[in-house]
C-alpha cells in the first residue's frame, strides 16, 4: 500500500475518531505516521490493529474503532472500485480488457493478474468472431483485494477487466479537513498531567484495613473484629484563568482542551472553576467563554485559600510582540492580589519561550512562573502548583 495513501488514511481515521469523542492530539497523530514511514505496517488490517494499539485505551474505545474503521474502509474500498469501472484501456484491436501494469499507483487494492495457457479457448462463432491465431496472453480478471474485502465484511468477487486507478482512492470522494488543533500536547497527556495536582485527606468512605485487622488479630492472638479507615479524597481546588479575547483567539481550541480535561471525571479534579478575561483581569471576568456573564472579582477570590491552585492562561501581549507598561502595571497589580490569598500561581504562554523576547510577556515572566505550552511546560506549572 503506497505509502500516501496510508498517511491519508490515518488522516481521516484521526478526524473521525476525534469527532467521535477520543481524545487524539497530534502526538497520536504523528506516532502513526512515524510507523508508516519506518514501513512498520503493510495493509489495511495491520494499519487497522495498530491504530487500535496506539490509539484505543480500552475495550470500549477498541469496540467503537471498529464500527469507525470499518465506514472508512468502506468508502475507501467502494471508490476504487469505481476508478477501476471509468478507468479502462482496450488492448490490440480492443477486444480483451487487461489490467495495467502492477507498478502503477493504486495496484495495491487489485490483485496481481495471473497467466493462463497462450492457446486461448475457441469462441463460438455464432455469438462473436473467431478467435485470433496470433499468440497473446489473456490476464485473468482482477479482484478486489482479500485485505480490504476482510476490513468492510464483504466477499472479494470478480469484476471485468479493467485499468487500475491512476488516483489516490482518496481524492476524489474523500476531502481532507484541516486538523482541529496542531498543539504538541494531547488531551491524554494533560488529563494525566492533571492527576499530579493533589490534596488527599482521609475524609472518604470507610472501608476495611487488612493491614491493621491482621495486626490486631495478631497482637490479641484472635479475631474479634474488622478495622476500618477511612479512603483519601482529592480536595484540590482549581482556579483556571483564560484569556479568551484579542490576540488569544487562535489558541481557543487549546484553552478548551485545557477546560475539557481539567473538568473531567478522569482528572480526578474534585473543584474546578473557569473563568475568562480579556487580556488583563480587571474588576470584573465572565462566567462563560463569550463573556456574557461578568461576575466582580472579589466575589470570585472569596472561594480561594492559601490551598487553592490559581492557573492563568495568556499570550501576555507575545503573539503580537508588544511591550506596554499599563498592561505590565496591571497584571502586576493582580499578582499582588492573588498572592495575598495563595502562593501557588503559575502561567501558561501559548507563545514559544523564544516570542517573549522584548514583549510584555518577559516582564510578567519575572512576576510569576511563566512556562510554554508543551508537555515539558504543562507538567512544570503543574508540579509547581502542587509543590508550593
Amino acid at each position: 500500500m503506497p505509502m500516501l495513501e496510508q498517511s491519508k488514511l490515518i488522516t481521516i481515521s484521526f478526524q473521525q475518531l476525534r469527532q467521535a469523542g477520543f481524545e487524539l492530539g497530534m502526538g497520536e497523530l504523528l506516532a502513526a505516521r512515524q510507523l508508516v514511514e519506518i514501513d512498520w505496517v503493510d495493509g489495511p488490517v495491520e494499519l487497522a490493529a495498530t491504530l487500535k494499539l496506539l490509539w484505543c485505551k480500552s475495550a470500549e474505545d477498541q469496540y467503537r474503532f471498529d464500527g469507525i474503521w470499518a465506514g472508512i474502509a468502506a468508502t475507501f474500498a467502494e471508490s476504487v472500485k469505481e476508478w477501476t469501472r471509468n478507468k479502462s484501456f482496450c488492448f490490440g484491436n480492443g477486444a480483451e480488457r487487461i489490467s495495467r501494469n502492477n507498478s502503477k499507483p493504486g495496484n495495491y487494492f487489485m490483485s496481481i493478474p495471473k497467466q493462463i495457457d497462450e492457446k486461448p479457448e475457441p469462441i463460438n462463432s455464432s455469438t462473436s468472431e473467431p478467435a485470433h491465431n496470433h499468440s497473446s496472453k489473456v490476464l485473468d480478471e482482477p479482484t478486489v483485494d482479500e485485505n480490504i474485502a476482510e476490513v468492510v465484511n464483504m466477499p472479494a468477487e470478480n469484476s471485468k477487466l479493467a485499468t487500475l486507478p491512476l488516483l489516490s482512492p482518496l481524492s476524489s470522494q474523500v476531502k481532507l479537513q484541516c486538523l482541529e488543533n496542531f498543539w504538541p500536547i494531547s488531551q491524554a497527556q494533560m488529563t494525566y498531567t492533571w492527576r499530579y495536582l493533589r490534596q488527599p485527606l482521609l475524609d472518604g468512605d470507610e472501608v476495611i484495613d487488612i493491614e491493621r485487622t491482621i495486626a490486631d488479630a495478631a497482637y490479641r492472638g484472635f479475631y474479634l473484629s474488622p478495622s476500618y479507615r477511612r479512603k483519601p479524597r482529592n480536595h484540590a481546588h482549581l482556579l483556571l484563568l483564560l484569556d479568551q479575547d484579542g490576540s488569544m483567539m487562535p489558541f481557543h481550541p487549546f484553552t478548551r482542551d485545557i477546560v475539557k480535561t481539567a473538568t473531567a471525571k478522569k482528572s480526578r479534579l474534585r473543584e474546578v472553576e473557569t473563568f475568562y478575561f480579556s487580556n488583563v483581569p480587571t474588576d470584573y471576568l465572565y462566567m462563560d467563554d463569550r463573556m456574557l456573564e461578568p461576575v466582580a472579582i472579589s466575589k470570585v477570590l472569596k472561594s480561594c485559600s492559601k490551598d487553592s491552585s490559581i492557573l492563568i492562561v495568556s499570550d501576555a501581549g507575545a503573539t503580537r510582540g508588544y511591550r506596554r507598561r499599563e498592561r505590565v502595571d496591571a497584571t502586576l497589580e493582580f499578582i499582588l492580589q492573588l498572592r495575598e490569598l495563595t502562593q501557588r500561581i503559575s502561567w501558561l504562554n501559548p507563545m514559544p519561550e523564544r516570542r517573549w523576547v522584548n514583549t510584555s510577556a518577559s516582564i510578567i515572566a519575572h512576576l510569576v512562573p511563566m512556562f510554554a505550552i508543551n508537555p515539558t511546560g504543562f507538567n512544570s506549572a503543574i508540579n509547581l502548583l502542587q509543590r508550593i
